[in-house]
């Protein structure tokens, strides 16, 4: 799902969001359109410690029970390949085992959203460490914004050559802060790291679009080859089974 113009929500819907793509984990459920709970994870925790227990709470607090959520999305990267993994298989495990839809979302897109709704051209950037980011550029194209090519992984200053005078934003942009505000026309604007509740409500709005979600068609986003993809060895499947 590409970033998209706000739609109408189906009434009484409810959404449970996750994003455990990087060091600024959340959960969160939303009921037609509105956030009802939302949890922060402590900053650097494992996703895999704190998933079910976090999201234990906020249907507590939302007096609701799993099996009365209606759809299921999750941050599909690009981030941290490990959180991404528990991420995706939680939301997988839970939309399977209630029979519900599910669907990733792409960070950057997310992120691409939050820019002021005067800017013509938005680069959302994602700190990949390395001296790197994850970028992708987007052009305003009328409510919505409309990606430019694909995702890629770049320096900062690549970014900036790409995009141009536009407004920068994302954990990458305030890396690269320093050599982004060098660029004629730059804007670095604040972004919302915590991104559940926004992956939530993307997928409430392509459901209202009539699009059909399959849970098994989640895949994470890497855009960097894991170590896995590199070396060829593939680790431990991580699973979350539904209580």
């Amino acid at each position: 799902m590409a970033a998209a113009a706000d739609a109408a929500y189906i009434s009484d819907m409810r959404i449970l969001g996750i994003d455990t793509s990087g060091p600024l984990s959340s959960v969160a459920i939303l009921e037609d359109g509105r956030v009802r709970a939302e949890e922060h994870f402590p900053e650097g925790a494992r996703p895999s410690g704190e998933i079910v227990p976090a999201l234990q709470r906020i249907l507590g607090e939302a007096g609701v029970r799993v099996e009365e959520v209606d759809a299921f999305a999750a941050v599909r990267g690009p981030g941290s390949f490990t959180g991404l993994r528990v991420g995706l298989a939680t939301a997988r495990g839970l939309a399977l085992a209630s029979g519900r839809p599910a669907a990733g979302v792409c960070a950057l897109d997310l992120l691409a959203r939050q820019a002021p709704r005067e800017a013509s051209t938005v680069c959302a950037l994602i700190d990949a460490g390395r001296g790197e980011v994850y970028a992708g550029i987007y052009r305003a194209a009328g409510e919505s914004w409309s990606r430019q090519g694909e995702y890629q992984l770049l320096s900062p200053e690549a970014a900036a050559g790409l995009a141009g005078a536009a407004v920068y934003l994302g954990s990458g942009a305030a890396a690269g802060r320093a050599r982004l505000e060098e660029r004629p026309g730059a804007r670095i604007a604040p972004h919302r790291p915590w991104l559940a509740a926004d992956a939530a409500r993307e997928l409430g709005a392509a459901l209202a679009r009539g699009e059909r979600l399959d849970p098994e068609t989640l895949r994470p986003l890497y855009i960097r080859p894991s170590e896995a993809e590199r070396t060829g060895r593939w680790g431990t499947t991580i699973s979350v089974l539904n209580r």
